[in-house]
């Protein structure tokens, strides 16, 4: 119950291409910290301070944190204060025991029926070729040994936010309706010009964009103007026609994903 509670709160959430202020949730629901969300790294997050004069990319462990609010152009700081009373007072009722899970298919979680139900964690591993850290999911086995959650993995929810498998990571669900935005990576790899001796090492090359998942059918795809049109504001002539007189579209398109799921909620 606390779960869907949880995703519905999650609605609110929309995606700001500035530099704005985010909130990290501290453990314990001691305080919030204002701060600029610079990278989920999933184990942990990158962010920087509000001071423009201070350039450090600080960093804090998924342990300190109960999640995070990112900030939404459309919600006042009522609404936003509002929103992250309601996390602290979810966590509290729970005494931070928020049920995790694996997603082992779209279906799994279209219909809220994980599979995988155990105790898992997440651990970064260090692909010495690659020189990068991997996040992947382990259990406990029967043994007390720590043993890899093998594929298939969709997503997992971690008590507090849901991320899905994009690329060689995961993305998390900013926003869950009948479209869902998250922030992906894709991944590749090349080994031209680099190399020790003439032999050729691979170097890893990312791109970053936002996208969005259909909730109905499982589909995702790159949220652009015209994918935002002809797939989701198409059904809606009064959003449609909005959204064309805006100036600027970009910066504008979460925000529109937003208003679609509320006023076409999920049945």
């Amino acid at each position: 119950m606390r779960k869907v509670i949880l995703l519905k709160l999650l609605c609110l959430v929309c995606i700001s291409n500035c530099l704005t202020q985010d909130y990290i949730i501290l453990k314990g629901n001691n305080d919030t910290l204002k701060c600029y969300i610079v990278k989920d790294k999933i184990t942990s997050i990158d962010y920087k301070s509000l001071n423009t004069r201070d350039i450090t990319i600080y960093n804090i462990k998924y342990n300190e944190y109960d999640g995070y609010v990112l900030e939404n152009n459309k919600l006042t700081e009522d609404e936003r204060e509002s929103y992250i009373k309601q996390v602290q007072e979810i966590f509290t009722e729970s005494n931070d025991t928020a049920k995790r899970v694996i997603y082992r298919s779209f279906e799994e979680f279209k219909d809220l029926k994980p599979s995988f139900t155990d105790t898992f964690f997440l651990k970064e591993k260090f692909k010495f070729l690659l020189f990068e850290y991997i996040t992947r999911l382990y259990t406990i086995d029967s043994t007390g040994k720590e043993k890899r959650i093998r594929k298939p993995i969709w997503g997992y929810y971690n008590g507090f936010n849901t991320y899905i498998k994009f690329g060689d990571g995961y993305g998390m669900l900013n926003t869950i309706g009948r479209y869902c935005i998250f922030f992906g990576e894709k991944t590749s790899y090349n080994t031209m010009g680099v190399g020790i001796n003439d032999t050729n090492l691979p170097y890893k090359q990312t791109t970053s964009a936002y996208y969005f998942l259909d909730y109905n059918t499982g589909d995702i795809y790159l949220l652009n103007n015209y994918n935002l049109k002809t797939r989701i504001l198409s059904q809606d002539k009064e959003l449609l026609e909005s959204f064309k007189k805006e100036r600027e579209k970009k910066p504008k398109r979460g925000q529109y994903i937003v208003k679609f799921n509320k006023k076409h909620p999920i049945e």
